[in-house]
């Protein structure tokens, strides 16, 4: 997620769900716990083999990281349009500040990250890339048995949809912006990855 220019606040949201491909039938709940002292999160998917791990947060301001405000991790119940469930709140940054929040819903296979960018300084600030879900510092997921390479769906640049079929195991780098979706074979495990919103930014 970019964002380039003078920040006062934004908003950005992204989904997770997994389920099975093939069928109508998704995981009913989710797992998810948030280290208190990285602000990475797991998520586990009961009855689907997929999982997610380490899954960080990142935000560039003025050319430099927000740093993680310690002993800002805190858990409370909430209830919106989709549902219930309980949400995690951490806070990057003082007075130019991140407040991350990771939603896991009681009965729907689903997690929504999102992000709230506020200034609360006196000046204007440059806003670079904001990662809601960074991998980089150890952070991984698991679709099926991970014996081959997941087959993806996704949209390239703005809105080409594109896809890759089930491969040998090895790296890969998977030029989504939109949204992601990772399966094995014909009714498999898959996980996909989404933007809800941005309302002031382009995924990429």
């Amino acid at each position: 997620m970019r964002y380039n220019g003078a920040m006062r606040e934004t908003i950005l949201a992204v989904m997770v769900v997994a389920g099975w491909i093939g069928t109508c039938w998704a995981a009913e709940s989710v797992k998810v716990s948030v280290d208190p002292a990285t602000g990475a999160f797991d998520a586990a998917w009961s009855d689907v083999e997929v999982e997610v791990h380490g899954l960080g947060f990142w935000a560039e301001v003025d050319g430099g990281a927000l740093g993680l405000v310690p002993r800002t991790l805190v858990s409370r119940k909430f209830k919106d349009s989709f549902g219930a469930g309980t949400e995690w709140t951490q806070r990057w940054g003082e007075s130019i500040s991140a407040q991350r929040v990771v939603r896991a819903y009681d009965a729907l296979p689903v997690i929504v990250v999102s992000a709230q960018l506020t200034n609360n300084s006196n000046r204007p600030a440059a806003v670079g890339t904001v990662k809601l879900i960074d991998s980089a510092k150890g952070g991984g997921w698991r679709v099926g048995k991970n014996e081959r390479t997941p087959g993806t769906v996704y949209v390239a640049g703005d809105a080409m949809v594109a896809c890759d079929p089930v491969g040998a195991l090895g790296a890969k780098n998977y030029g989504a912006t939109q949204f992601l979706a990772l399966a094995q074979a014909a009714r498999g495990p898959t996980l996909v990855v989404g933007y809800l919103s941005a309302q002031m930014a382009g995924p990429s």
